[in-house]
């Protein structure tokens, strides 16, 4: 009579450390052995293992509730401004409140640029109805005549302000910041290849990068002379202006089908592993997404099945991982390497600093799900700071 051979136990041990991040881009059962299903507010501060993201500390809270019309800017890397509904104001370093520069704005998101001429300092702000300047000393000027664009699509670049309304770029003469008719100095240029109207624009190394819904644009020269305009090939284009950020190099935005990254060539999408994420946005409210910046961080702020902005999608664009925070931001500067989020939470406007010098420890929790066969091998990881 035959007996049973007795089956040799093995405890097999699996350690992991998590540093690949979120996947939600392959079934569950084929991610990576240290890659997350599910994961808010961890980073890659300790990689390759995740730890507690770096900490937020509370900034400021005397804005009043309104329900549009709030953005943030900076003044030479130092200076935090601030749009709050029809409100211009800033606050420097050492004060106590925020000191109001004008109360005639219409209440809607502004862009807030900065322009050193060399000589003197210009605070800009355009939001398509009113475009105004200061410069350090007196009250907010309006900016130009009625040549000046209306729009809030601009920003500054060598010495001009590049401004855009409808399949048209405007600029300045160099180092002025009201004139945009002289000859040979100021002037326009149209995009003859433009996929409808441009939707954003950036300043990156020695160019200007132009969007449309549905295709992208690059303006090389320092003159009214020799500006020469390059039509990137493909049909990727950007949603929002504020969606476009840039870190370690390279560019990145915002667009239908996921986040891109460009650093010269053809655009490439680089939000796979998220994207299950950005699906939930509505068409309705993809112009709410916006974009910030810290060394090799990118923050990406989005309506997630929301109306407003509620999830945060981080980017290490150094070992091209993401993981996900909670936190319900609409807008970001970055001011001396820190990340500034004017956030909305029970219906009142804060702004809060992002830090990597005050790290938060709160209750560390992971769900681990293990189960090996001879047929498959699966891991779920689920990881939740509260």
């Amino acid at each position: 009579m035959a007996f049973w051979k007795p089956v040799n136990k093995k405890t097999e041990t699996l350690v992991n450390n998590f540093g690949d991040g979120i996947n939600v881009g392959v079934p569950p059962f084929e991610i990576g052995e240290n890659e997350l299903t599910y994961v808010r507010n961890m980073g890659f501060d300790e990689y390759p293992a995740l730890a507690t993201r770096s900490g937020r500390i509370f900034f400021n809270s005397t804005m009043p509730t309104l329900s549009s019309g709030f953005s943030i800017g900076e003044r030479a890397n130092s200076q935090l401004h601030v749009v709050q509904g029809n409100t211009w104001q800033y606050w420097s370093a050492g004060s106590s409140a925020f000191v109001e520069l004008t109360t005639a704005l219409t209440k809607i998101a502004a862009n807030i640029q900065d322009f050193n001429s060399g000589s003197i300092r210009y605070t800009i702000i355009m939001n398509g109805y009113e475009k105004k300047y200061w410069d350090g000393t007196s009250t907010s000027l309006n900016l130009g005549d009625g040549t000046t664009p209306l729009t809030s699509i601009f920003i500054v670049h060598e010495g001009r302000i590049f401004a855009c309304k409808g399949a048209v770029v405007y600029y300045t003469g160099i180092n002025l910041i009201n004139d945009w008719t002289t000859p040979n100095s100021a002037g326009s240029i149209t995009l003859s290849q433009a996929k409808g109207d441009i939707t954003g624009i950036v300043a990156y190394n020695d160019k200007v990068i132009i969007y449309t819904e549905y295709s992208m644009h690059e303006l090389y020269g320092d003159s009214a002379t020799n500006f020469r305009l390059i039509d990137v090939e493909g049909e990727v284009g950007c949603l929002c202006n504020k969606s476009i950020a840039k870190a370690n190099k390279r560019l990145y935005w915002y667009w239908y089908d996921g986040i891109y990254e460009y650093n010269g060539g053809t655009p490439v999408k680089i939000s796979s592993n998220i994207d299950k994420y950005l699906e939930k946005i509505s068409y309705a409210n993809r112009s709410l997404v916006v974009a910030g910046s810290q060394d090799n961080l990118i923050y990406f702020s989005i309506p997630y099945a929301s109306s407003t902005n509620d999830l945060i999608l981080v980017y290490d664009t150094s070992i091209k991982k993401w993981t996900i925070e909670t936190g319900n931001f609409k807008d970001f500067v970055t001011i001396a390497n820190k990340v500034y989020g004017l956030r909305t939470n029970c219906c009142k406007f804060v702004i809060v600093r992002f830090s990597h010098l005050f790290p938060n420890f709160p209750l560390f929790v992971i769900y681990q799900c293990y189960y090996r066969c001879a047929i498959n091998s699966i891991w779920q990881y689920f990881c939740y700071i509260t």
